[in-house]
């Protein structure tokens, strides 16, 4: 009889575009992997990898304690029914709910914080009870994967979780036969800056359209490709009326979110990523692979993925006059230059992120 393993997050979307290779990665050895998320239009791939899929029909956003409760008692009704050997949590609520509901299940839980939220960018009521959550959760957690250093070093003094617990693992790795510079098609007579990512504030979007629109004037022949679905329901996403002044610009492209970026990305100078905080920002990773050279915030999460001034460029969050400046820099930089900074990204992706070495802690777990 199969050994069973479970991957938890809120959404099937996650697990598929973030955790595939693991998956596959499990069932190639022979374990019977269960994906435990809440339904939507990834879960028959996720099916499809494989995998057999449970829906979580709880909200990822109800702080209630007695609908909390219910959703602990239920997820452990999950596991029991899976009967798995180890817990796989990502995502917050499911980082926090999962090792309760896996207690005195002879169950090892294994919690990866891709990233600490927006919940920590500003403090409030809400931040002090997830953290309380968290303190008390981590007891029953064997091992928690961080995606930086900033996490890490959070974890450790806020008290929420012991060194002899945290290992730091190079976010969900990056394809680097996939995301190629080969890949990469012809010059095109405009510099192309795109952005990938969802358009909510805590990305930095609003900034990133209102530099351009500085940037513009002085150099007309550029543009910005947007890739980002607009969701009505979370309380953080951009005003549709600025989405919609933007559309109006010749020189401003939006487009739905893409699964395939590789395409979008061959064709492009510069991708930029404005965001407030990240566990690891994966459409950088994936654009360095590709030698091209981001522009990203100073922020936990992006300052690991790129070396300022050597593979992209370090802004300010929430500064739209600095990010106008690394944008002005990046457009003004000699060809030259940026061949150079196309190279070592590349060689930085290669020598820290590569799929393998994500994957590897994973595995090594089994022993």
């Amino acid at each position: 009889m199969k050994q069973s393993i479970v991957f938890s997050a809120n959404s099937s979307w996650y697990l598929y575009n973030f955790r595939r290779k693991t998956i596959s990665a499990f069932l190639n050895l022979g374990y019977k992997v269960f994906c435990i998320a809440k339904r939507d239009d990834y879960t028959v791939k996720l099916s499809q990898l494989g995998a057999e899929f449970i829906d979580l029909n709880y909200s990822s956003h109800s702080k209630n304690p007695f609908s909390l409760l219910s959703q602990v008692l239920y997820m452990r009704r999950l596991l029991k029914q899976c009967k798995p050997i180890f817990l796989f949590n990502f995502t917050i609520k499911n980082n926090i709910l999962g090792p309760i509901a896996a207690l005195n299940l002879n169950i090892k839980v294994i919690n990866n914080i891709s990233g600490l939220g927006t919940v920590f960018i500003r403090k409030s009521f809400v931040t002090s009870f997830v953290k309380l959550l968290y303190r008390f959760s981590n007891k029953y957690v064997k091992t928690i994967f961080c995606q930086n250093k900033d996490d890490f070093n959070f974890l450790l003094a806020n008290h929420l979780a012991n060194k002899d617990q945290l290992e730091l693992i190079p976010g969900s790795g990056v394809d680097l036969e996939k995301f190629h510079p080969r890949f990469r098609g012809q010059k095109q007579k405009d510099f192309i800056f795109i952005y990938l990512g969802r358009l909510i504030i805590d990305k930095g979007v609003i900034e990133l359209l209102e530099a351009f629109k500085r940037l513009l004037p002085e150099f007309p022949n550029t543009r910005l490709l947007i890739y980002g679905d607009y969701d009505s329901s979370n309380p953080r996403s951009i005003d549709p009326k600025i989405i919609q002044l933007n559309k109006s610009n010749n020189y401003v492209s939006f487009f739905d979110h893409t699964d395939e970026p590789k395409e979008i990305l061959a064709r492009v100078d510069c991708l930029v990523l404005p965001s407030y905080r990240e566990g690891m920002p994966r459409s950088v990773l994936e654009a360095s692979s590709m030698g091209i050279p981001c522009i990203t915030s100073n922020v936990p999460g992006c300052r690991d993925a790129v070396i300022d001034g050597k593979t992209g460029l370090l802004c300010e969050p929430n500064n739209v006059n600095d990010l106008y400046i690394k944008m002005k820099q990046m457009r003004s930089m000699p060809r030259d230059s940026l061949t150079i900074m196309s190279n070592h990204a590349r060689k930085h992706i290669e020598d820290n992120f590569s799929e393998h070495k994500a994957i590897k802690p994973y595995i090594d777990f089994l022993n």
